[in-house]
């Protein structure tokens, strides 16, 4: 429960991922446990008593393809950006919708992703033309065998607290949620499946080349006094196969330590690498407390990472740390990377092997992405230096760019990358807000992107070349 203080625990956000996972919540290395002795370990196997694949040899290799951030509503491929636009826009018909953009990264200009070009993108007809009613805001958009998918699904509420007055307990059901596909010119956009009801899903999604791979749940809502809580039950990986398009279930997601959720950051081989905390308390219990009672508990909790085999139902635990400080972590490519604000360095943990080595030392060792081979740093204090390092997840060689977005001087954006370049925020149509009371805040009328070399950007040469834009930017 709880998510909304978990995340003011940390005082750190979790940042959207292109392709990757990168996260950073609270954590902190006990003082009889340096960073140097950290206790992974490879001799902690278990099988999931709750695995139950049917056909464990249906798994293929697992890439993330959408990851765990409920904001990600734009993916791109080696020829362009596709998002769908956080407004609304009034239709002929007086309906709602959002709209499908597309940025071709060859001509460097961005339009509705419609072919029709006498069309003025406000019917239902029209193949950018997101209609309200079916898809719901925080829809999910990734690539998936040359084709476009938009996952439609309400709020994953899990882990909310709420005043309500009364008691009791209810099942929390919605809209059903529903995968869409669609040519990658937005064209012959389909149906082709209908989760039921009662199930909530989470932000990720996983492929193996046969389907795709998603986290499925039951919410539930307690109703305690004058405050509710949202929780969750039969949680599950589930499988989509995109042939017969067939759900199946693959395993619970009980694994190990009781009352522990445990969330995806990554995948290699047949495995999904998890991050869980696990509290001294029951979740009963900490449904009771205030929020300082609450941010002790956490404090005095630890994080665990794991690897699950969903062809053979191994459990792995390889690594935990204390939640009494920051941490921050990402996983590409069969490694397992992490820092620590009470440390310089930048590990580098090999799933295959079990070999752990220092990649990198430097002060802004938080993880803010994980790009094709490169990790991508920050401060950990997020507004006390814009600037960015990248290192090389090889080689360990830190590259330093200073570069920032135009007006405002804000640390840039980066929205997307293909084998050459990055896709970047480079600046805003901005105003200072009238009505926040705190100075520097402003409204953002749309956001300017740019394409620029992954060479410049990673030694600071200002080389953007700016996208010809007709919308908001996201």
């Amino acid at each position: 429960m709880r998510k909304l203080l978990c995340s003011l625990c940390a005082s750190v956000l979790i940042f959207s991922l292109c392709g990757c996972a990168a996260k950073n919540q609270g954590t902190n290395l006990s003082n009889d446990k340096r960073p140097n002795e950290t206790n992974f370990t490879q001799d902690n196997i278990k099988t999931n008593d709750e695995f139950s694949n049917t056909d464990a040899s249906s798994v293929k290799g697992l890439t993330v393809i959408s990851d765990g951030d409920v904001r990600q509503r734009h993916c791109n491929t080696e020829a362009g950006y596709y998002y769908i636009t956080g407004d609304v826009t009034r239709l002929k018909d007086d309906s709602f919708a959002y709209h499908l953009m597309y940025v071709d990264f060859a001509t460097q200009q961005e339009i509705y992703l419609c072919s029709n070009s006498g069309c003025q993108h406000d019917t239902k007809s029209c193949t950018a033309v997101l209609p309200m009613n079916d898809f719901e805001l925080e829809s999910r958009m990734f690539i998936y065998q040359n084709a476009l998918y938009i996952l439609s699904s309400q709020p994953d509420n899990d882990g909310i607290s709420f005043s309500m007055q009364g008691n009791g307990t209810g099942s929390v059901e919605g809209n059903s949620a529903v995968l869409y596909r669609m040519g990658l010119d937005g064209g012959n956009r389909e149906k082709v499946y209908t989760f039921d009801s009662d199930l909530t899903l989470e932000s990720t999604v996983l492929s193996d080349g046969t389907g795709i791979y998603l986290i499925s749940k039951k919410l539930e809502s307690t109703q305690n006094g004058g405050s509710a809580y949202v929780t969750s039950s039969e949680r599950q990986i589930v499988k989509l196969d995109t042939s017969s398009w067939k759900l199946q279930t693959i395993c619970d997601l009980n694994l190990g330590y009781e009352n522990t959720t445990w969330e995806i950051i990554g995948s290699y081989d047949n495995n999904i690498i998890v991050e869980g905390i696990v509290f001294d308390t029951s979740e009963t219990d900490r449904q009771q407390m205030n929020d300082d009672e609450y941010k002790d508990t956490y404090r005095n909790s630890k994080t665990v990472f794991a690897t699950l085999n969903l062809e053979t139902g191994d459990f792995n635990e390889i690594h935990s740390i204390s939640n009494k400080a920051l941490h921050s972590v990402a996983a590409q490519n069969g490694m397992l990377f992490f820092s620590l604000d009470t440390e310089d360095a930048i590990y580098r943990y090999n799933l295959r092997t079990g070999d752990n080595t220092v990649l990198a030392t430097l002060g802004q060792n938080s993880i803010y992405k994980a790009f094709n081979g490169m990790l991508c740093t920050t401060s950990w204090e997020m507004t006390d230096d814009y600037g960015m390092n990248f290192i090389d997840m090889k080689s360990g060689e830190v590259s330093r760019c200073d570069l920032t977005t135009k007006t405002l001087g804000w640390r840039l954006e980066l929205r997307g990358e293909t084998a050459e370049k990055m896709l970047v925020v480079y600046d805003y149509d901005a105003v200072e807000s009238s009505i926040a009371q705190n100075e520097n805040t402003y409204e953002i009328n749309s956001y300017k992107l740019a394409l620029i070399d992954k060479n410049d950007l990673y030694h600071s040469i200002d080389n953007f070349k700016p996208i010809q834009m007709v919308g908001k930017g996201l």
